[in-house]
């Protein structure tokens, strides 16, 4: 399986859009923003963001995105 499907997969089970930025609520997806206002590189490296939860397996949640952004983030 390439990153694109399982990235797909991982948006669909976490409740969330690649063409959105949001969060996940009660089961369902908030909206917060639409991706294609983003500049090209900033959603390019949202996608290889998004892709270190795949690889780590750290959850969305509070606690998921605390650990994945302390070691992601410069």
């Amino acid at each position: 399986m390439i990153i694109d499907e399982s990235l797909k997969e991982f948006y669909e089970e976490n409740h969330l859009n690649e063409r959105w930025m949001s969060v996940a609520i009660a089961g369902k997806g908030l909206k917060l923003w639409p991706t294609r206002l983003l500049p090209k590189s900033l959603r390019d490296w949202l996608k290889v963001y998004d892709a270190h939860h795949l690889i780590t397996g750290y959850d969305t949640d509070l606690a998921g995105e605390a650990e994945i952004a302390a070691w992601a983030l410069p």
